[in-house]
């Protein structure tokens, strides 16, 4: 097999003996975006139905997957492909070149998996493979605002709830323009009152004592 291997390498146009089967191609990389996040993903390929090409119909597993530069924990996962990102695997299979190992293995079946065709459908995949929970545009405004509280409470001045959930809207109407106005001042009556006792700096008046 390893003198076959290299023999696949060395070839523009990769082919196996119809006795032996598919060509596995193992290493092959790819990066994206979407989801709004970067992902890196480590493949194994196997050309099914051995045109020379990852195409539509070819099965895959992951070995690896990152999200925003961190591991996912996600391997030995299987999917086919088809559309868009089977082109995109294809490039990136010829860009490798011949740093991609080929070989020859057997035809095999791998039931009930998945048919991803683009890198949004595999991004959807790698998150929930990896147990990534993606907060709506409410809840990442409501984890700021929570944020937010906690630095303007900490700075040691009295705040009334009024004035601190006022101000975390005002806050929210530049960075989350995506909600409406209601929303916005809904969330940070709900933040502003959660934070009401921590933004109660009282001053306590010095004990009094009677001889």
């Amino acid at each position: 097999m390893t003198g076959l291997t290299a023999l696949l390498i060395g070839l523009t146009q990769l082919a196996c003996p119809p006795d032996v089967g598919q060509i596995k191609w193992s290493g092959l990389t790819h990066d994206f975006s979407a989801k709004g996040a970067r992902y890196s993903v480590q493949a194994t390929v196997w050309d099914r139905d051995r045109n020379g090409k990852v195409s539509a119909g070819d099965l895959v597993r992951l070995e690896g997957a990152q999200r925003k530069g961190e591991d996912l924990g996600v391997s030995d996962a299987w999917f086919t492909v088809g559309g868009a990102l089977a082109k995109a695997l294809n490039r990136r299979r010829i860009k490798a070149g011949g740093g991609l190992q080929a070989d020859c293995e057997s035809h095999f079946t791998v039931d009930k998996v998945p048919r991803l065709k683009t890198n949004g459908q595999l991004a959807k995949r790698l998150n929930a493979w990896g147990g990534v929970v993606r907060q709506s545009p409410s809840e990442q405004a409501e984890a700021a605002m929570d944020g937010w509280a906690a630095s303007l409470c900490g700075e040691g001045r009295h705040l009334e709830q009024t004035e601190l959930a006022n101000r975390l809207a005002a806050k929210a109407a530049h960075q989350f323009k995506g909600l409406s106005a209601r929303r916005r001042k809904g969330l940070a009556h709900t933040v502003s009152k959660r934070w009401a006792m921590q933004c109660a700096h009282l001053k306590v008046p010095p004990k009094l004592t009677f001889e």
